[in-house]
């Protein structure tokens, strides 16, 4: 999501936030566990294992940060394939699966920013399904007794609240959450290096050898050898036919508009079109005058 800072367009988030540059690796080394990519999944992974007491290394080729997780809209919402369409295509015990790991995602990243107090504006907020169509949504209860069945909080209302257009009847998801995820992740790597994790930027990973008791990472600055190795690249790059193959590559666009403070509410909106729309509220600056209405899509 770019925002246009001084008359360059760069993504919101590096807009408001600056995390550190970190050397990259000169020499060979070695760790418990070496972690590939520098995103929210990979600064996870190794914020989660360096507090369980494992000496972590984590490289990423350029910066943290600075892949999908600087360019996210950062909201936390129900998957993108319904719920009724994962109970159809699998079944309701898959879609209930799906669900808890969804809240159970939003309430780990909840209780990290509390442990480590990470101000990052996160924000639990009420999200809302609902149609463009003067037809109106016409799977809208489908949806919603599946969601049910899967253990989700959920009901009908007749309109969003405090929007100024008649949205018609939508599915409110209540206790969803929004956050800026650069400002969490510099939290997350504190944290991280805290714990006595090494960071190294501008390390690329080229190959990824072992057995079940070693693995070596060859990278363009050195040798890693650990007992194990996390590939969290947001698409895998030491295999190009097992996952790859059944992928599917789309591009969504983001624009952000700058409003006044406290003229939309702060919830989470997406519709039911094939590519929907989605908008949510950010506030990366809590003393500026104005705040930033996200939307996206197509």
């Amino acid at each position: 999501m770019n925002y246009n800072l001084n008359g360059s367009s760069v993504p919101l988030w590096q807009a408001t936030n600056t995390i550190p540059i970190f050397p990259p690796l000169t020499n060979n080394t070695k760790a418990d566990v070496c972690i590939i990519g520098g995103g929210i999944g990979g600064i996870s992974t190794a914020y989660l294992l360096s507090k369980n007491g494992k000496k972590v290394i984590l490289i990423d080729a350029n910066l943290i940060g600075g892949g999908e997780t600087g360019r996210t809209t950062a909201h936390f919402f129900p998957p993108d394939e319904w719920y009724s369409k994962i109970e159809k295509s699998f079944s309701t015990d898959v879609a209930r699966l799906i669900a808890r790991g969804f809240s159970q995602a939003t309430n780990l990243v909840e209780y990290i920013i509390e442990e480590e107090q990470i101000e990052c504006s996160f924000e639990r907020v009420t999200g809302y399904l609902y149609s463009l169509s003067d037809k109106g949504f016409i799977d809208l209860h489908k949806e919603l007794e599946a969601a049910n069945r899967s253990g989700v909080t959920a009901q009908i209302v007749e309109q969003v609240p405090e929007i100024s257009f008649s949205t018609g009847p939508a599915i409110q998801f209540p206790n969803q959450a929004q956050f800026h995820p650069l400002k969490y992740l510099q939290g997350l790597t504190k944290a991280f290096l805290d714990n006595g994790g090494v960071i190294h930027c501008d390390t690329r990973a080229l190959s990824i050898e072992g057995n079940n008791t070693l693995q070596k990472v060859s990278t363009n600055g050195g040798e890693i050898n650990c007992q194990a190795v996390v590939v969290a690249t947001n698409t895998p790059f030491n295999d190009t036919i097992v996952l790859h193959t059944k992928q599917a590559a789309y591009r969504t666009y983001v624009i952000g508009l700058r409003i006044p403070n406290g003229s939309v509410p702060h919830i989470l909106m997406w519709d039911h079109g094939h590519p929907y729309y989605y908008l949510r509220i950010a506030k990366p600056d809590p003393n500026s005058d104005h705040e930033i209405l996200v939307v996206g899509g197509a």
